[in-house]
């Protein structure tokens, strides 16, 4: 007998080491600031008030390599498109103790978020099939099927499919920051009866 997982969902990760030091700190800095007008929310997380912050011209240099590795990451999924946009992007501050629940990010195709440092992992999660009519239980206490753990690691760069849940786990850093960003296209796509061209 013999069992095959034939729909794999696929993460780009990705080191980037072309962004100096200097930069790294004005993105943090940036961040820092802009979300302490933000109050924490009771899962100890804060979010950038500014909601584009990649469209900014300091985050020039990360918005390049973020567009450069989502075409990458399409191109190798061997889909046709035009171009990409940004649908919005922030910063995220998590501190202590905090986290965020499982989530997917609606009216985006791609999602992603970049670390500045080792800080809390990010939990992947299978996502339900919508077709299923119920639900069986597993046996199994940790299925390794259902659930994929990352570990993130300074200037690591993260893409997956919008419709991904995933989560972050308690954080064990006092100031955990990153940046989250979601993706669609841009310009003509589709098959005659079902394009856009955004």
């Amino acid at each position: 007998m013999k069992i095959l997982d034939i729909f794999p969902t696929k993460i780009l990760g990705k080191i980037l080491n072309n962004l100096s030091e200097r930069e790294l700190n004005s993105y943090k800095d940036f961040i820092i600031n802009d979300c302490s007008v933000n109050k924490e929310s009771s899962t100890r997380l804060k979010h950038t008030q500014n909601q584009q912050i990649l469209n900014l011209p300091i985050f020039v240099n990360l918005k390049n390599n973020i567009l450069k590795y989502s075409k990458a990451y399409l191109d190798n999924l061997e889909l046709i498109y035009e171009d990409l946009q940004f649908a919005c992007s922030w910063g995220n501050i998590v501190y202590k103790n905090g986290y965020s629940g499982a989530h997917h990010h609606n009216n985006s195709y791609l999602s992603g978020v970049f670390y500045f440092d080792y800080s809390s992992p990010i939990s992947f999660f299978k996502s339900p099939n919508i077709h299923q009519g119920f639900k069986l239980d597993s046996k199994k206490e940790n299925d390794s099927n259902e659930s994929f753990i990352i570990d993130p690691k300074p200037n690591l760069l993260l893409i997956f499919p919008s419709t991904l849940n995933h989560c972050i786990l308690p954080s064990s850093n006092d100031m955990r920051i990153s940046i989250a960003f979601n993706i669609i296209p841009k310009g003509k796509f589709g098959f005659p009866t079902a394009g856009l061209n955004l």
